[in-house]
């Protein structure tokens, strides 16, 4: 139900006011934790990138949505996407030529 809306979220992520962000982030973390959305695509690289967001606050909620509600119920969640995060956030592009068989 709350799938489609989720790209108008990941913008108010990043608007410049900062309650618009917290109040965004508060309501994305209470979606999660209430299991209305689940976490899966792009999602994570939308919540990691707020760890560098330049208000305290903004970075101490996210780092709680993490440690109190995505690890708990996933505790391999940083590994299982680790690699991903690599590719991500240097802009890696996969070439399917190099995974072709000669």
């Amino acid at each position: 139900m709350m799938e489609p809306h989720l790209l108008s979220l990941w913008l108010c992520l990043k608007d410049v006011t900062l309650d618009v962000r917290l109040t965004t982030l508060t309501c994305l973390v209470e979606l999660l934790q209430g299991d209305y959305i689940k976490f899966r695509g792009a999602m994570f690289f939308h919540l990691l990138s707020m760890l560098c967001d330049s208000d305290e606050m903004v970075v101490d909620l996210i780092a709680h949505c993490f440690r109190d509600c995505l690890v708990v119920k996933n505790k391999n969640i940083m590994f299982e996407h680790f690699v991903d995060a690599v590719f991500h956030y240097n802009g890696y592009q996969v070439s399917f030529m190099h995974c072709t068989p000669h």
